[in-house]
């Protein structure tokens, strides 16, 4: 099970404890503990610095040297800790160690004073005695996964059965070969996805992070990794605990019960090297991505000339829709699913790649959005190797996010769109003169004498440029109301910046302040 700090308060030893700092954070979580030892304060955060550990300590070795104490205690509220224990203080404190609780206060950090008849020793086996102890939480975990992973009458395979055992225990399971290619994903909660995972997993084993079921975090979510066998190959088998409920004992006796259903449903990983590439591209491994487009036979007569990011690809229809393109066109669209996400290449004959514009690709994205309602694709196209293909993912997955926020009614979204976006961030991140120079051109909206009629120009004017197209029948269409009022609103913008807003040499620059004002506001 998992504990708080609050419930930590009430166990025995804690019985005279007296909470110095952070009462408002005892909902915390404790999975695990440590000692700090040490007289440099960056040490200690290395050595005890983890999240939702308590950390036990007597300044020790930073007896007088309240700095260094401050400096300890803010190194370990970054690093996540759930709350920090003090011995042997004595009392009244030194006038020297307000700060140190002071700042603990500040951080949000739960600092917990000990008598000092207290001893590490007794802290250390209580604790441990209520992390280890299986009550409830985990038993319905085990239980119930042990229920839906026999279950042969009602579920066909395997990964039917833990997909059910997933959503009803809220965990998710991602299981990668030895070079990280996932063989099988159980995703229910879109804040942690496969990418995520990978990403994360393959840092801590580069970093040599290797144990049984270690933790880590991934997006903020609790997560643990280690090493399964199957039929003699090595695997990473990854669980995410959605709802930070279990303990690290928990979840290795999950993955042990997995890794037995495993043998027992004879669940053999399946390679695809179709799905390969694609993931090895979003990944950004180009060495395998070489190695696997000879394997599918995509090589001098076909390349990869476009990549794409889309939700709602999976229906039949737009299934359908593909495949009736593929007859006519002769492309061929791989793509990976991941819930109602889809991620894909589009290989081209080596004929028609250096004339995508002339392959009517527009005309699949017409169709799927006459079959799937609220399609959306991310498209990158006139790509002619496997580097330019990893970046056009790597742009995809830098921008989607913000994109919809400043492009809400566009359905399919290229490079061009992207490009924009991926700048705007830039700006952003910089923060400095040239994004002050974008900004400034809407300032004569914010210096009108009355705000509800500049966020209406303002918004007509975003809507006009971003959404329409620079159509004004388009926009009154989007903003509800008639075009003879567009117009007047238009007429008004115009005066107001003193330019003509459609013109060649201002709509460029117009563009990127509109799409930064967007991007703030999503910020906020």
């Amino acid at each position: 099970m998992i504990l708080t700090v609050k419930e930590c308060l009430k166990i025995a030893t804690f019985k005279k404890a007296v909470t110095l700092a952070g009462k408002k954070h005892l909902d915390r979580h404790i999975k695990s503990l440590s000692v700090m030892d040490t007289s440099d304060p960056k040490e200690a955060a290395a050595r005890c610095g983890a999240k939702d550990r308590m950390v036990l300590t007597s300044f020790s070795g930073m007896e007088k040297n309240y700095g260094a104490q401050v400096d300890a205690v803010k190194n370990l509220a970054a690093s996540g800790v759930g709350c920090l224990v003090v011995f042997s203080m004595g009392f009244p404190f030194p006038s020297g160690f307000n700060k140190v609780y002071e700042t603990a206060e500040s951080e949000g950090l739960p600092m917990i004073l000990m008598p000092e008849e207290a001893e590490y020793s007794q802290v250390i086996d209580q604790v441990m005695d209520k992390l280890l102890v299986s009550e409830d939480d985990s038993h319905n975990l085990i239980n119930n996964t042990i229920y839906h992973l026999l279950d042969f009458d009602k579920h066909r395979t395997f990964q039917d059965a833990l997909k059910v055992a997933a959503i009803s225990n809220e965990f998710q399971v991602v299981l990668v070969s030895k070079d990280f290619n996932p063989v099988l994903v159980v995703e229910n909660r879109h804040s942690v996805t496969v990418i995520d995972a990978i990403r994360d997993l393959r840092r801590n084993e580069a970093s040599g992070q290797r144990s049984v079921y270690s933790s880590l975090s991934i997006e903020g979510i609790a997560a643990y990794w280690g090493t399964i066998y199957i039929e003699g190959e090595e695997y990473f088998l990854l669980l995410v605990d959605n709802a930070e409920q279990y303990s690290a004992v928990d979840i290795t006796k999950l993955a042990e019960i997995i890794e037995l259903a495993m043998g027992m449903w004879r669940f053999t990983p399946v390679r695809d090297a179709k799905v390969e590439l694609i993931q090895s591209l979003m990944r950004g491994n180009l060495a395998l991505a070489h190695t696997l487009q000879e394997e599918i036979g995509v090589g001098k007569d076909r390349r990869v000339g476009a990549v794409f990011y889309a939700k709602g690809m999976d229906s039949p229809s737009a299934v359908s829709a593909i495949e009736k393109y593929e007859k006519k066109t002769g492309v061929e669209i791989l793509r990976v699913t991941e819930g109602d996400e889809s991620y894909g290449v589009i290989i081209f004959p080596a004929t028609k790649l250096q004339d995508q514009d002339a392959m009517p690709i527009d005309t699949l994205y017409k169709d799927l959005k006459d079959a799937v309602d609220g399609i959306k694709v991310f498209h990158f196209g006139g790509i002619s190797d496997l580097e330019s293909a990893a970046e056009g993912f790597n742009l995809i997955g830098e921008t989607w996010h913000f994109v919809e926020k400043v492009f809400p009614y566009k359905r399919i979204i290229t490079k061009y769109e992207m490009m924009l976006v991926s700048n705007c961030i830039d700006l952003q991140v910089r923060s400095g003169r040239i994004k002050r120079n974008y900004t400034n051109l809407l300032k004569p909206f914010g210096d009108m004498p009355r705000e509800g009629k500049a966020e209406q120009l303002l918004s007509t004017l975003e809507t006009f440029v971003l959404d329409a197209g620079m159509n004004s029948n388009k926009t009154a269409r989007i903003m509800g109301v008639h075009a003879n009022t567009i117009q007047y609103r238009l007429k008004k913008i115009h005066e107001l910046l003193g330019v003509d807003i459609t013109g060649n040499r201002v709509i460029p620059a117009l563009t990127v302040a509109l799409a930064l004002h967007r991007m703030e506001l999503e910020t906020e």
